[in-house]
């Protein structure tokens, strides 16, 4: 099987020659842009050789102005990816489709509604994404009105980014869905202000791809909240939520890619005789069930590819 046949075949429910999987990292600062990220996406794909790459977006959501108390969102604009700084995350597409796009799918990353909305604000340059009390999600449960204008807004730009990724010579959307998170604000306020909008946005790229890949971000999540997002795949972090794989599968009736921790465990020491034990476990335990091999999030660039390796080499193996 070729791997557009193998990930499509899981995606449909059909028989595979083999379990796939899907492995990515965080690049250093210095390979975010240009030709050094496209070498570096194209040095690891070859190292690691997985049936599923993402491609990594590294510009975050840059709005004409930096808002820091309630009455600025009034100005919040939209923003166009022709002449931002999108295009250099599409040119960087483009560069790595050029030269593995009829090998193996790729997605690009995009960030979700929520967290692009909080990249737009003052409060990003902190890096505070994780404060539950951050000005966003602070302004949010007090006001939340406001944003039912800002969100939409923001998924606008998201979306015409989506296609335009797909148009670059992605082959799907790795949508990172954030704010979900118990501890940030009650499910009725994700429900109202923040999911209309990202149903909208998953919508329309659904009917542009068969590789949609829904990643449900963080730890403490409600994860049924997500149960019916449009997407073909499905990943979040099983180790952080106590959600297993087969408590995902039993949900989302969908293809689950995952399971291996992207922090700690497994994937970050080097016993490779443990990883393949790990990895045979997880296909058996999934067996009948499409399944896709690969972690809980983006690997951190410590990882040894060695060990990505492993899990591929007894993916392949094991029967």
């Amino acid at each position: 099987m070729t791997k557009f046949e193998r990930i499509l075949n899981v995606t449909k429910g059909k028989e595979v020659d083999h379990t796939p999987s899907g492995f990515w990292f965080h690049f250093p600062d210095e390979c975010f842009f240009g030709d050094k990220s496209v070498e570096a996406h194209l040095n690891l794909y070859n190292e690691i050789d997985t049936d599923l790459f993402k491609i990594m977006n590294e510009v975050k959501y840059e709005n004409n102005m930096r808002p820091d108390r309630t009455a600025d969102w009034k100005n919040w604009s939209t923003v166009k990816v022709k002449g931002s700084r999108y295009e250099d995350s599409l040119d960087v597409v483009k560069k790595i489709s050029d030269k593995i796009g009829d090998e193996v799918p790729l997605l690009f990353t995009i960030h979700g509604v929520f967290v692009s909305t909080q990249h737009g604000t003052k409060d990003f340059f902190k890096d505070n994404y994780a404060d539950m009390n951050n000005f966003l999600s602070r302004d949010f449960r007090a006001n939340p009105e406001v944003f039912r204008d800002v969100f939409k807004i923001v998924g606008e730009t998201l979306l015409e980014l989506s296609l335009a990724a797909l148009d670059a010579g992605a082959h799907g959307i790795y949508y990172a869905a954030l704010g979900g998170e118990m501890r940030r604000f009650d499910e009725g306020l994700y429900e109202e202000y923040v999911r209309p909008v990202e149903m909208e946005i998953l919508s329309e790229i659904s009917k542009k791809t068969e590789y949609l890949t829904l990643h449900i971000c963080k730890d403490k999540v409600r994860i049924p909240m997500f149960k019916d997002y449009p997407c073909n795949i499905v990943n979040w972090a099983i180790h952080e939520n106590d959600f297993s794989l087969e408590e995902g599968w039993d949900l989302f009736q969908k293809p689950i890619l995952g399971g291996f921790d992207d922090r700690s465990g497994i994937m970050t020491e080097s016993d490779q005789e443990a990883i393949s034990r790990a990895t045979e476990d997880m296909i058996q335990r999934m067996k009948g069930k499409p399944f896709i091999l690969g972690s809980d999030c983006t690997l951190p660039t410590e990882v040894p590819l060695g060990n990505i390796k492993q899990v591929v080499a007894t993916s392949k193996a094991y029967r």
